[in-house]
């Protein structure tokens, strides 16, 4: 499921949910690197230089399309075998970071972003271990002092995912 910017409100859980990314912008952008490359082979220019500089924007296109979806799908297999095979653990949200940025620039319309810092403490070692959630367009304000799931990875610690869908069990929305 999609969500809309415009259909948001402050409290929709669809938007705490994680999804696969469905690599719109990254294909759009392979498809313009392609055209790109094409354009020179279309339209008769006369003089080479246009030609190489055309190829090269083209290429550069393509190239940054295609590093942005690997990039975006390796991300997306990390998440989702962490969540698969990682430890699961409680932990207790700590802080809610918010920052706001304008949908275009020069826009009235400004979007709102919570991000959750987790704390847990390993009762085996005693070691404190700090975590933050993906930013998102959920309002996470007052949900300080309640508990999220996250899964870690129990090889690399650095590797975690914060299930914030968690701490809408018991909460009325």
């Amino acid at each position: 499921m999609r969500i809309d910017i415009r259909q948001l409100n402050n409290k929709n859980p669809e938007a705490l949910k994680y999804r696969k990314p469905n690599h719109k912008a990254e294909i759009a952008v392979i498809i313009i690197g392609v055209l790109v490359m094409l354009f020179p082979i279309v339209v008769d220019m006369g003089h080479p230089a246009p030609v190489i500089s055309t190829e090269i924007i083209g290429i550069l296109c393509l190239l940054v399309g295609i590093v942005t979806l690997v990039d975006s799908e390796k991300r997306h297999k990390r998440i989702t075998a962490v969540i698969a095979t990682g430890k699961k653990y409680t932990a207790l949200i700590t802080r809610i970071n918010h920052v706001t940025r304008r949908k275009r620039s020069g826009a009235n319309r400004i979007i709102d972003f919570y991000c959750a810092e987790c704390e847990f403490t390993d009762t085996e070692t005693n070691n404190k271990y700090l975590y933050n959630s993906a930013y998102t367009v959920y309002n996470l304000r007052g949900t300080e002092g309640s508990t999220v799931t996250v899964f870690v990875n129990p090889d690399d610690r650095s590797d975690y995912y914060v299930d914030l869908t968690t701490i809408l069990d018991g909460e009325q929305i």
